[in-house]
C-alpha cells in the first residue's frame, strides 16, 4: 500500500508524541514493505511544496504563512497555499491511505481533496482537537480539567487566555460562534474519514460521549519499539534516581515533582529532568528557581538517547495536570524494567496498576507527591517490588499489525464504491 500521513508538525522540527508516533509508524510500515510519506505545514515559510527526508521517511514540506495561535485557528477554514501544496503531493505520491494523524494549522478541506483524489481516509485522535479547540480540554484561564463545550462561551473565554488578549472577551459572543462554525466543519470531515482510531479505552470512551460515531472509532493501543538496552544493577541504585522525561509546560505538573522534590536528601535520591526549554522559558525558569539540590535538568534528548536514559533510572515520573491520551514514554519505561508513578487521571489511570507496576498519585497535590515519592527513597526495595509487577509491554509491531488490517479493510471500503 502506498500511505501518506497528514501532521500538523514533524520530526526534526518539532518533538512530541504525536510525532514520535507517525515517525515509527512509518518507519515500521517501511520495513513492511508498504510505501510511506508525511505532508506537513512549516509555520512562517514562503508558500510552496518542498521535499525531504527524514531517517529515510519522505517528507513533503509545505509553506504556511500563520505563526501563531490565531493563525492556526483561521487555517481549518481554508488556505488556499496549503490546498495547492497538499493537491501537488497527492498528485506526487498517489496515496492508497492519507492517514490523518492531526490536522491542527491545516485546512479542512484537505480531507476532502484525499477523498476526490480515491484514497481512503483514517484519522487518529491523538489528542482532544477534534472537541475541544485548545486541543487538551484544559481551561488557558484557571488551568483546571475541562469537560468541554458550554455553548462555545468557555471556549472564548480560553481563546482569549491563550492569546492573552482580555478585551478579547467583550466578543465573546461572536468567537463562540466562530468556534461553534470551526466545531460544525471537524464533524463534516470527520464524517468523511473511513475510521477513527483511538489509541487508548479513555479516549474511546470520551469520544463516543462527546457525539463521535462508535461505529467508526477502532481502538488500536499504541505500542513501542523494544530497545536492547539492559540494566546494569539487579535493583534500585543508591541514590534512587527519579526520572522526568517530556514537555516543560505548565499542563505537564513538573512543578508538582520539582516542589515535591525540593526537600530530598540527593545521598538518598535525585530528579533527572530531561526537556527542551525552549518553548516555554519562563516556565522552566520558574521550574530551576523552585528546584532544590537533589534535581537537576539535563535538557533535550534526541530520540536514540530516550531508552538508554530511561534504563539509568530507577522509576519514570508522569505528574501530568490534562488528560493525557496514550504517553509512549510510560510504555518505554516499563520495557526498560522502570514501574511509573503517576497522576491519577485520564488515560494514565488505564496504563498504570496502583501498587503493582506503579503508582497512581493525586494530579496536582505537592504534599501526596512529596510522601510517595519519600518513601521510596528511604524504602527503595519498594520499586523492586513494583519492578517485578511489570508485565510485558505492548509492541510496536502489534500495533502496526492492527493498524495494515484496517488500512486494508476501508481500502477495499473505498474500491467497493
Amino acid at each position: 500500500m502506498r500511505i501518506l500521513h497528514v501532521i500538523h508538525q514533524y520530526l526534526p522540527d518539532a518533538i512530541g508524541g504525536t510525532e514520535v508516533s507517525t515517525h515509527s509508524l512509518s518507519r515500521e510500515l517501511q520495513a513492511r514493505g508498504h510505501a510511506v510519506a508525511v505532508f506537513c505545514p512549516v509555520p512562517g515559510q514562503a508558500p510552496g511544496l518542498a521535499r525531504d527526508s527524514y531517517e529515510g521517511v519522505p517528507v513533503y514540506r509545505a509553506g504556511a504563512t500563520w505563526r501563531d495561535a490565531l493563525g492556526r485557528v483561521r487555517a481549518s477554514f481554508g488556505d488556499r497555499a496549503l490546498e495547492a501544496a497538499f493537491a501537488q503531493a497527492l498528485d506526487d505520491f498517489r496515496p492508497d491511505v492519507v492517514h490523518f494523524q492531526h490536522l491542527m494549522g491545516l485546512p479542512l478541506a484537505l480531507v476532502e481533496q484525499a477523498e476526490r483524489a480515491g484514497a481512503a481516509r483514517v484519522f487518529t485522535l491523538h489528542d482532544y482537537w477534534v472537541i475541544c479547540p485548545n486541543a487538551q480540554l484544559v481551561t488557558n484561564y484557571d488551568r483546571a480539567v475541562c469537560s468541554g463545550p458550554k455553548l462555545w462561551l468557555n471556549c472564548a473565554r480560553c481563546a482569549a487566555a491563550r492569546i492573552d488578549r482580555p478585551l478579547l472577551l467583550v466578543a465573546a459572543p461572536a468567537v463562540a460562534t466562530l468556534l461553534a462554525v470551526r466545531s460544525r466543519g471537524v464533524r463534516r470531515a470527520l464524517d468523511r474519514m473511513n475510521a477513527l482510531i483511538a489509541l487508548s479505552a479513555f479516549m474511546r470512551d470520551l469520544a463516543g460521549a462527546h457525539g463521535l460515531p462508535a461505529n467508526k472509532v477502532h481502538l488500536i493501543e499504541q505500542g513501542v519499539q523494544i530497545e536492547p538496552v539492559c540494566r546494569q544493577e539487579p535493583g534500585p541504585s543508591s541514590p534512587v534516581r527519579f526520572i522526568y522525561l517530556g514537555g516543560l509546560a505548565w499542563q505537564k505538573g513538573v512543578h508538582v515533582i520539582v516542589q515535591a522534590c525540593r526537600d530530598l536528601d540527593p545521598a538518598q535520591a535525585t530528579l533527572t529532568i530531561y526537556g527542551d526549554p525552549r518553548p516555554f522559558p519562563d516556565y522552566v525558569r520558574r521550574l530551576q528557581a523552585e528546584a532544590g539540590p537533589a534535581v537537576r535538568f539535563a535538557g533535550r534528548l534526541e530520540r536514540h538517547q530516550v531508552a538508554a536514559a530511561l534504563a539509568a533510572g530507577d522509576m519514570l515520573l508522569v505528574p501530568s495536570l490534562w488528560y493525557e491520551n496514550s504517553p509512549a514514554v510510560i510504555l518505554e519505561a516499563m520495557a526498560c524494567g522502570l514501574p511509573v508513578a503517576a497522576s491519577a487521571l485520564g488515560a494514565l489511570a488505564g496504563r498504570v496498576r496502583d501498587g503493582v507496576d506503579g503508582l497512581l498519585l493525586p494530579p496536582g497535590d505537592v504534599a501526596a507527591w512529596r510522601r510517595a515519592l519519600t518513601d521510596l527513597a528511604l524504602h527503595p526495595e519498594r520499586i523492586a517490588q513494583l519492578r517485578r509487577g511489570i508485565r510485558p509491554v505492548r509492541t510496536l509491531a502489534e500495533q502496526v499489525a492492527e493498524m495494515e488490517a484496517l488500512y486494508a479493510t476501508v481500502v477495499r471500503e473505498v474500491e467497493r464504491r
